[in-house]
């Protein structure tokens, strides 16, 4: 679809969804929207599931290239643009990983909001350098979106809330997060050897990981609690 027909079914989108949808057309598949409030971030969220919960979860958002741009107030850039300008820190790799564990290998990040209330819609996408094409053909289609979404979810009472409370976790169990992010298909027995832990361990830390968030399994812990307005961390 060309860039004027994106444009006209975005601004026929009457709901987010109806948004990302329109934007279909321009291939893409994966988008999220937060507005920066004083106590909160508020979430809404079309990415892969449970990345945004790893994300924050495992503090990647503290050294990641493209949340280092968000905080610098750069107003359009792609994610290539802000790993290039920020230092690529053995931290700041790491959270690139956490994009890509989800199948997000480029990105674009627009800045909006209305008056005081700071908001940024980050597009997901699945090939590497997609970022400066998508720019180059649809720039006006995909901010127009942007400035879309701002309209139907500033004010919307159906977002997640993410505080801006730190959530604490103890660099043991974040690196429990790592593992299981970077190394999804390792059982047990290869992440405790990899952490220096033994098994045992390493299933009272996943316990433990359950247990802040006050649900069963390690699996859905950090996905269930955000997904609840939970204590998830935000920077």
């Amino acid at each position: 679809m060309d860039q004027r027909g994106v444009i006209e079914r975005v601004l026929e989108a009457s709901t987010p969804d109806a948004v990302i949808d329109a934007l279909s057309g321009a291939r893409v598949s994966h988008l999220f929207w937060q507005a920066y409030e004083p106590t909160a971030i508020r979430v809404w969220d079309r990415f892969p599931s449970g990345f945004l919960a790893h994300y924050y979860g495992s503090d990647a958002d503290a050294h990641c290239a493209v949340a280092q741009a968000v905080r610098a107030k750069w107003p359009l850039f792609t994610f290539e643009e802000a790993r290039t300008a920020f230092t690529r820190s053995e931290a700041a790799l790491q959270a690139e990983r956490v994009w890509r564990a989800f199948g997000v290998q480029d990105g674009i990040v627009i800045t909006g909001g209305r008056a005081e209330r700071r908001a940024i819609t980050v597009v997901g996408l699945e090939r590497a350098g997609a970022a400066h094409a998508l720019l180059d053909r649809r720039l006006d289609a995909v901010a127009l979106a942007a400035r879309r979404l701002d309209r139907l979810l500033l004010d919307s009472d159906e977002l997640i809330e993410i505080p801006r409370r730190s959530l604490g976790l103890p660099a043991p169990l974040q690196a429990v997060l790592r593992m299981q992010i970077e190394h999804p298909g390792w059982d047990a027995r290869a992440q405790a050897r990899a952490l220096g832990i033994s098994t045992q361990t390493l299933s009272a830390r996943h316990d433990r990981i359950a247990e802040l968030f006050g649900v069963s399994s390690f699996a859905g812990a950090i996905v269930k609690a955000i997904g609840a307005g939970g204590e998830a961390g935000a920077h």
